[in-house]
C-alpha cells in the first residue's frame, strides 16, 4: 500500500482526535516509533489504514516482518485505528491483541498467515470489539494514490 494513503489515514485521524484532543500531535520523525500520534496523556494511537475492509471483509493485521515481530506484536500503542475509504474504527489495542490470539486459535488459520506473519481479522470481529466508529469526513481513494 502506498505510503501518501497511509499518510491521508493518519492525517484524518489526527483531525478527528483533535476535535477532542487540541494537544494530540503526529509522532513522525521517529520521536515515537511505536504509535503514529500522541495524545495529550502521552498515550499511542497506531493508525492502519485498510481501504480493501470493504471488499475483503477482512483488516489485515502484521504480527511480524522477515521472522521478526512487529505490528500489532510490538506496538506500545493504547490505540488501534482503522481508517477505511469513509470511517475510522477505533479499538484498544489489547482488545484487538485478545481477538487475534483467539482467532487464531479457533479458526483454522492459512499456512500462508502464520509463515507470513499476518491475521486476517472478519470485520464482523473487528465490529465486536471496536469503542466507536465515526465518518471521517472524506472519501479516500487507492485510485487517487494510484
Amino acid at each position: 500500500m502506498s505510503n501518501k494513503i497511509g499518510q491521508m489515514g493518519e492525517y484524518v485521524s489526527l483531525k478527528y482526535i483533535r476535535q477532542k484532543d487540541a494537544g494530540a500531535h503526529k509522532a513522525g520523525g521517529g520521536n515515537y516509533p511505536d504509535g503514529d500520534i500522541r495524545l495529550s496523556s502521552g498515550d499511542l494511537v497506531e493508525v492502519k489504514t485498510d481501504l480493501e475492509m470493504a471488499s475483503s471483509g477482512n483488516h489485515y493485521i502484521e504480527l511480524s516482518h522477515k521472522g521478526k515481530p512487529s505490528g500489532l506484536s510490538t506496538t506500545k500503542s493504547k490505540w488501534w485505528f482503522v481508517v477505511t475509504a469513509t470511517k475510522i474504527v477505533v479499538c484498544k489495542t489489547e482488545k484487538l491483541r485478545e481477538a487475534v490470539k483467539t482467532l487464531r486459535k479457533t479458526s483454522k488459520t492459512n499456512d500462508d498467515e502464520k509463515l507470513m506473519g499476518y491475521c486476517l481479522m472478519p470485520k464482523s470481529v473487528l465490529n465486536d470489539i471496536k469503542e466507536n466508529v465515526v465518518s471521517h469526513g472524506c472519501h479516500i481513494s487507492l485510485t487517487r494514490f494510484a
